[in-house]
């Protein structure tokens, strides 16, 4: 059985890609924390160092013992430039791009821009979530020479895809993390002023606590007297966030850059109105004033707008395009591209 090395951050989105993949592979992953992987298939989970010199040395003594035949880097930034710094020259490796990863942190600044060439023009085969606009920004940091392949994550499998909207209850879900890039302060704002008309509406923010977003983020609830109204509900499992999209009537997500969104795509299969930002990942999925609005993510927004959803409409569009979201189908095609990156002596 061929070995893959993954290397990520910890995250729910690495660990859907562990799962679709388990029993196929023998998987061993590097991460900063393992305790989120601990119900996965995994042969070995190493936690890296923090010192990178350290880690280097520790790296290589993984690597000698496990020798995998792909080592796949989830996220293109600094740990996937410091990996294929690293490796590059001695693995074969795989690097997806997830969304902000190459949406945003290359123009940032020259630095960040200079990194992320570096990685994409150094690895083996390059990735990316299925996105057009990401695919596109990737081309274009490669001079347009590198093969990009596609991957699908599909949704959660406990995604159920029931319509029924009209059992659903007046929740607004946020299923984003609490990093700047997402937002959360906009939207508690825009609820704050939502529910002084519609008052029995309740919001729920996901997402696993980040050190310094959350006490702030939960301080403002506070101060825009929210107590009542707002649940921080942290980081959920698949079940969980499955069972929330089926108890929801809304979902917000509103980043100011993203790849191909699941909770997205979740939302849609769970027949939720999606109120997003108007950028080109979420205009890939939602359209505008049938199944979802799409709003300006850089100012206070009405929540009210979903008001403009005729929810039949709407129901019959999400059956219809979230039929080409089925976990199966994406696990399957996920499975055969990983067979040929690790068959097809052509990636190297």
């Amino acid at each position: 059985m061929k070995k893959i090395l993954v290397i990520s951050s910890a995250s729910i989105h690495t660990k859907k890609f562990i799962d679709m993949i388990q029993g196929h592979f023998e998987i061993y992953l590097i991460t900063n924390n393992i305790d989120i992987f601990q119900d996965c298939e995994i042969e070995k989970i190493y936690q890296w160092n923090k010192n990178p010199i350290k880690n280097a040395w520790i790296t290589k003594q993984i690597l000698k013992k496990i020798n995998p035949d792909l080592i796949h880097i989830q996220q293109v930034g600094f740990l996937a430039f410091y990996y294929t710094l690293l490796l590059h020259r001695h693995y074969k490796i795989l690097v997806t791009a997830w969304g902000g990863d190459i949406m945003e942190f290359p123009y940032i600044n020259k630095l960040k821009y200079w990194m992320t060439t570096y990685t994409l023009k150094h690895v083996s085969i390059l990735s990316s979530i299925n996105s057009v606009g990401m695919m596109s920004v990737m081309h274009s940091l490669t001079d347009f020479k590198r093969q990009i392949i596609p991957i699908n994550f599909g949704v959660g499998k406990y995604i159920s895809f029931e319509h029924i909207y009209f059992n659903k209850e007046n929740i607004i879900y946020s299923p984003r993390a609490h990093e700047d890039l997402y937002n959360i302060e906009i939207i508690l704002h825009s609820f704050a002023s939502f529910i002084q008309k519609e008052s029995q509406w309740k919001l729920y923010l996901s997402g696993s606590s980040d050190p310094k977003n959350t006490p702030k983020l939960k301080a403002l609830s506070k101060e825009l007297g929210l107590e009542t109204s707002v649940n921080f509900v942290g980081a959920l499992s698949q079940e969980e966030h499955a069972k929330l999209l089926n108890r929801s009537k809304i979902v917000v997500s509103v980043p100011i850059t993203d790849g191909r969104p699941i909770s997205v795509m979740e939302a849609i299969a769970s027949n939720c109105t999606v109120i997003c930002s108007n950028i080109l990942a979420n205009q890939e999925l939602i359209s505008d004033g049938i199944n979802g609005v799409l709003i300006d993510h850089t100012k206070i927004f009405d929540f009210g707008v979903y008001h403009q959803i005729d929810i039949n409409l709407q129901t019959n569009y999400n059956e219809a395009i979230s039929k080409s979201f089925s976990y199966v189908n994406a696990q399957k095609s996920f499975i055969h591209t990983m067979e040929r990156i690790l068959y097809d002596d052509n990636y190297r």
